[in-house]
């Protein structure tokens, strides 16, 4: 698998058919972050098909992953389930919470709270702060 922080290639062998043509393969997954969610699917066009691209999948996240065969006769049992996190990224949210007092008539005390936890994207390794003359 390649991953990055918003897609993974899957890649994957074909298993035995039980002398019934695969019509096509179902990706299962689920957001393991925060809150596990339910499983997302998406298929692929053919029972040719061995590569995929799950997405969209959120920065910093864990997730499972499975995969079922279908068949003319249905859905076959899931694969061994697999895990995966996706890389990090830019936090997708500013601070919260600002506030700046003035200390002295040449200084400010500026507080804030970091980004939302779902919209952190990542460790927060530090703040930019920035100033201009009005």
């Amino acid at each position: 698998m390649d991953i990055t922080s918003r897609s993974a290639v899957v890649v994957w062998k074909a298993s035995f058919s039980g002398n019934n043509a695969v019509i096509k393969y179902i990706i299962q997954f689920r957001k393991l972050c925060l809150l596990e969610t339910d499983w997302e699917e998406m298929a692929t066009n053919t029972g040719n098909d061995f590569r995929v691209i799950a997405r969209p999948l959120q920065p910093m996240c864990k997730y499972e992953l499975q995969i079922r065969a279908e068949n003319s006769l249905g859905r076959s049992d899931p694969s061994v389930i697999t895990t995966f996190t996706t890389s990090e990224e830019v936090p997708g949210g500013p601070p919260t919470d600002v506030t700046a007092e003035a200390t002295s008539s040449t200084s400010l005390k500026i507080r804030w709270k970091p980004p939302a936890k779902h919209l952190q994207y990542g460790a927060i390794k530090g703040y930019y702060i920035g100033y201009k003359v009005a």
